[in-house]
């Protein structure tokens, strides 16, 4: 009956299709005129945009078949490393923000020139909300966040639309990626904030010590993450703009940010049975530390090499189609099988190299030690052998992207009733990859 009624209202599905063009014109129109408009304000305000520099990299990106900002983009990956050794040698932590700010930027606006403009206003007015709030954040409650999430998602949304009209069915390397983990870092930031508020960090506590079924681990979990105070604008800043972790994450939380900044994980005492410095002293422990970012830095290389000297022989583009030696329709059941897999395999290396390459950076920096185990995992995005040799659906999926796995799972999965979990699960997940 309500659909009968709603067919007659509407007059048929045409309607709703030319609502839909209409919609689509209007936001493109829109979109357009902005992007004309603010474009040239916003690439004005890129410094590092230097002409000598730009044009050796248009040679370099000809001399190796490469898009300019993909060549840019690999070279601030690279960049990370000796900049990440100065960080770390900073004791002062209004040093180490003033350096991962700066450096941040400057490295935002070498790859992306005027769109590195996003960030700076997606996280200006996430900021510019939670200060407005705070004064009214215990009458707000759980509101606050999800407010900061709309705004973060929203903005996302609009980003998605609009390369959808302007890169369909492409794939083109542009701030998109930063800003999707930018919406990440953001939105824990504020539920965390959440979290850290005196009633509802004594409801955790509560919880905790009462041993709630089914509510205890996650109640210490969030009580570990929780944060009690806001940040200053340069602690915010540099934490949006952190530079081994801006371009492909980690999209690690912002109490790691402020404790590897603080070098509180150094200052702890060493796991039993385990060589290191006593309890209160600080030993930044440069032997582990060079280890696992020299490491995945070489991992990573051979991720891009795999790339590199197999991405031009198999990929589906090719193999999909019948002029290609390596066509599947041409091949037996067995061979397709292998050749999908090899496909697949380049298409995944060039993640495996940008998360690998990040996630050194970002050990080398100081971020992701875990004294307790005595290793530089607490900001890993992807365990390769623990997805490529998976048993099941499920365990490949903790395996990839697990920083954003664990953000779905801390902050929508556990964060709404049971029956609709799942659902609200997937949508997030959808609308943050643009799906």
């Amino acid at each position: 009956m309500a659909s009968a009624v709603l067919y007659k209202a509407l007059g048929s599905p045409a309607f709703i299709s030319d609502a839909a063009n209409s919609g689509w014109h209007a936001f493109t129109g829109i979109a357009d005129r902005v992007a004309a408009q603010v474009g040239p304000i916003a690439e004005s305000t890129a410094v590092l945009r230097v002409p000598a520099l730009e044009a050796s990299i248009d040679n370099l990106s000809k001399s190796v078949g490469q898009d300019p900002t993909v060549v840019r983009y690999l070279l601030a990956l690279l960049l990370a490393y000796p900049l990440a050794l100065i960080f770390a040698r900073l004791r002062a932590p209004v040093l180490k923000h003033l350096f991962s700010l700066c450096t941040g930027v400057l490295l935002a606006q070498f790859v992306f020139g005027g769109e590195w403009f996003h960030p700076l206003l997606q996280g200006g007015v996430a900021y510019a909300l939670l200060l407005l709030t705070q004064p009214v954040a215990g009458a707000l409650g759980v509101l606050r966040p999800l407010v900061l999430f709309a705004w973060l998602l929203g903005y996302l949304t609009v980003q998605h639309l609009y390369r959808l009209h302007t890169d369909y069915l492409g794939w083109k390397l542009d701030i998109t990626g930063p800003t999707m983990i930018l919406t990440i870092k953001i939105s824990a930031l504020a539920f965390q904030l959440y979290d850290g508020s005196k009633p509802i960090a004594a409801l955790y506590a509560a919880g905790v010590e009462q041993k709630l079924p089914g509510k205890e681990r996650v109640y210490r979990e969030r009580l570990e993450r929780a944060i009690s105070r806001m940040p200053n604008p340069l602690e915010f800043f540099a934490f949006v703009f952190c530079f081994t972790s801006f371009f492909a994450g980690p999209a690690f939380d912002f109490k790691e940010y402020m404790s590897s900044v603080e070098e509180a994980p150094f200052r702890e005492a060493p796991a039993a049975g385990s060589k290191g410095a006593a309890a209160g002293s600080t030993d930044l422990h440069w032997g582990s530390r060079l280890k696992a970012a020299g490491g995945k830095l070489l991992l990573s290389l051979v991720f891009l090499g795999v790339n590199v000297t197999l991405g031009s022989r198999f990929n589906f583009n090719d193999v999909l189609g019948s002029d290609s030696e390596l066509s599947l329709a041409q091949q037996p059941m067995l061979l397709r099988i292998g050749i999908a897999w090899l496909c697949l395999l380049v298409t995944r290396s060039k993640y495996y190299f940008a998360w690998t390459i990040s996630e050194g950076s970002s050990n080398l920096a100081g971020f992701g030690y875990q004294p307790a185990k005595g290793t530089w995992s607490g900001v890993r995005s992807i365990d390769v052998l623990g997805f490529e040799l998976a048993p099941s659906v499920s365990a490949s999926t903790r395996a990839w992207n697990m920083q954003t796995q664990s953000w779905l799972e801390r902050y929508a999965h556990k964060r709404v009733p049971r029956s609709v979990n799942l659902w609200v699960t997937y949508a997030l997940s959808a609308f943050w990859h643009g799906e």
